[in-house]
C-alpha cells in the first residue's frame, strides 16, 4: 500500500484517560481532605465572626485544637495534591480539548494561590 493512499485504514492512539482508576483513590482523598479543610474552616470562621459581632472571647481548648487541626491537615493535603496535579498534568496537556486543558490550567492556579495563602499566613 502506498504512503498517500486515502484508502488506508488510520491508526487511532489507543485512548488513555486522564483520571484513571488509581487516579481517582488519589483524586477522592484530595477532595475529602479538601472537605474536612473547608469544614473546619466554617467553624473557626463563625467563632471569629461571633466573637467580632458580641464583642466577647469565645476561644477555647477545643477552638485551639480545631485550629491546630486545620494546621496539620493543610499540611498533610500539601503533598496528595501535588501528587495529582502531577500526574494530572502530565496526562492531560496535550489533549485535543484545548478549552478544558486551559481551564484546568486556570484551576490549578487558582488551587497554588489558595495553598500558597494558606502556608503564608502559617509563617513557618
Amino acid at each position: 500500500m502506498p504512503m498517500n493512499d486515502p484508502e488506508a485504514p488510520v491508526k487511532r492512539r489507543k485512548y488513555l484517560r486522564v483520571v484513571g482508576p488509581r487516579l481517582r483513590v488519589l483524586l477522592l482523598g484530595v477532595l475529602g481532605l479538601t472537605a474536612l479543610l473547608a469544614a473546619n474552616s466554617a467553624y473557626l470562621a463563625s467563632i471569629t465572626a461571633l466573637e467580632w459581632i458580641r464583642g466577647e472571647t469565645y476561644q477555647n481548648y477545643f477552638y485551639q485544637y480545631m485550629f491546630l487541626g486545620h494546621l496539620v491537615l493543610g499540611l498533610v493535603f500539601i503533598l496528595p495534591f501535588g501528587i495529582f496535579v502531577l500526574i494530572h498534568l502530565r496526562n492531560s496537556w496535550n489533549r485535543p480539548n484545548r478549552r478544558a486543558v486551559r481551564a484546568g490550567y486556570e484551576l490549578l492556579v487558582i488551587s497554588v494561590v489558595l495553598v500558597v495563602s494558606g502556608i503564608a499566613l502559617v509563617r513557618l
